[in-house]
């Protein structure tokens, strides 16, 4: 992925979204994605 944070087709939107969080990812990871 080149260091993109992708999220899997498996995973719903509203997941991915909390796990960002969860791992204090960042807002710049949130608008990334």
């Amino acid at each position: 992925s080149g260091g993109r944070l992708r999220r899997p087709v498996n995973v719903p939107l509203d997941v991915f979204s909390e796990e960002i969080k969860f791992y204090e990812l960042g807002e710049l990871a949130t608008n990334k994605f």
